[in-house]
């Protein structure tokens, strides 16, 4: 699920969900992690730029660690 406001004229702020779940390993279905991001992406000139923020959150394991990632993107036109 992702959603994103383009109404700005330089920025596209977004956000959005992942469930993830493994099939055909003879388990029940069940969620194994949770991912939420949110960003913008920015126009420049002739690029796009892309900042964003992820949290991955293990449903499967309370052990396994919660990841925080911060990512940046950069796209230009072919």
């Amino acid at each position: 699920l992702k959603a994103a406001y383009r109404e700005l004229e330089r920025f596209e702020p977004y956000g959005a969900l992942e469930l993830f779940h493994r099939l055909g390993d003879g388990d029940s279905i069940r969620h194994r992690t949770v991912r939420f991001t949110t960003g913008t992406r920015v126009a420049l000139a002739d690029h796009q730029l892309d900042i964003f923020y992820r949290a991955e959150i293990p449903q499967d394991d309370p052990g396994d660690p919660t990841l925080h990632i911060i990512g940046l993107g950069f796209a230009t036109p072919l």
